[in-house]
């Protein structure tokens, strides 16, 4: 499979020390062409937490919900740390 420059996979990492909290996505397909968005979340050290995956129909769509996250994260005290 190859992946067009303007559709390629993404990955962030937030981090907000304050409150020992992580945040984290990943763009990616899934084995049928879908561009997922996993969402993963939970205490920075703990070993428990969520993750949702979101499939949407195009990776134009998936970008939009992940532009969405970005400004959410930042107006919580979130610092990027990968991305």
């Amino acid at each position: 499979m190859q992946v067009l420059p303007e559709t390629k996979p993404i990955y962030y990492r937030w981090e907000n020390i304050l409150k020992q909290r992580y945040y984290q996505i990943h763009l990616g397909q899934d084995m049928l062409q879908h561009w997922v968005l996993t969402k993963v979340w939970g205490g920075i050290g703990k070993s428990s937490g969520r993750i949702v995956h979101v499939a949407y129909p195009s990776y134009s769509e998936a970008i939009l919900a992940l532009k969405d996250i970005l400004i959410i994260r930042e107006k919580r005290g979130y610092l990027l740390v990968i991305g």
